[in-house]
């Protein structure tokens, strides 16, 4: 129990309040460009799985998924039901990215260029 009431007191705590709490005005600045700027945004994520796709051909999901936790650190994905997943943002980054030249082989759990056989949206057979 006194677990789940420090969780909920830690999800109370804003950045405001925070940088209201520090002493020291370059601490505070320096948190404040920690929490703005991650080292790797979502959107660099998002090109390079891009340029990844462009030189394999393909990105297999729990192939490529392990790949952004190694070169970007494992805040880009999320174990769900024991498996590691890329997480949402990641994935609209690069579906914006990739609107209308890549698809999604659902059976396979893969990403490719899309051809000109395939059918109309981003998902295909």
């Amino acid at each position: 129990m006194g677990d789940r009431i420090k969780a909920k007191r830690l999800r109370d705590v804003t950045i405001a309040s925070v940088v209201k709490e520090m002493a020291k005005p370059r601490l505070a600045a320096s948190v404040l460009r920690s929490i703005a700027k991650p080292k790797h945004p979502v959107k660099k994520v998002a090109e390079w799985m891009l340029k990844e796709l462009r030189r394999q051909g393909k990105l297999h999901q729990d192939t490529i998924v392990y790949e952004i936790a190694e070169k970007f650190g494992r805040q880009f994905t999320y174990d769900k039901n024991g498996n590691l997943t890329i997480r949402i943002d990641v994935l609209a980054a690069f579906r914006k990215l990739t609107r209308d030249s890549v698809v999604w082989v659902q059976g396979d759990s893969y990403w490719r260029m899309r051809d000109p056989h395939d059918a109309p949206g981003r998902q295909q057979n």
